[in-house]
């Protein structure tokens, strides 16, 4: 995702074998992430959804491209990723 300049997420060191590809570990500092439901509503742990994220690593804004921006952002300014989770 070219929106993302770096990870989001990261995995201690015992945790960097091909088992916990499918899996997010700890936020990287200043990194906030949230799972919604079709209709933006936050979800709670276990249940999927899309996940939003916000961080000094998204993009702020799509230049010049106001219509994009709209579609990309929530009111909260995290970025739709598209991508499932919240699965336990």
């Amino acid at each position: 995702m070219t929106e993302s300049a770096v990870c989001i997420t990261t995995h201690p060191l015992w945790g960097h074998d091909y088992k916990y590809v499918r899996t997010g570990w700890t936020l990287v500092p200043n990194t906030s992430v949230k799972i919604v439901d079709e209709k933006g509503k936050m979800l709670g742990f276990g249940e999927k959804g899309e996940i939003l994220v916000k961080g000094p690593q998204i993009v702020i804004d799509y230049y010049g491209n106001e219509r994009a921006t709209e579609e990309a952002f929530d009111k909260e300014e995290f970025l739709r990723t598209g991508d499932e989770g919240g699965e336990s």
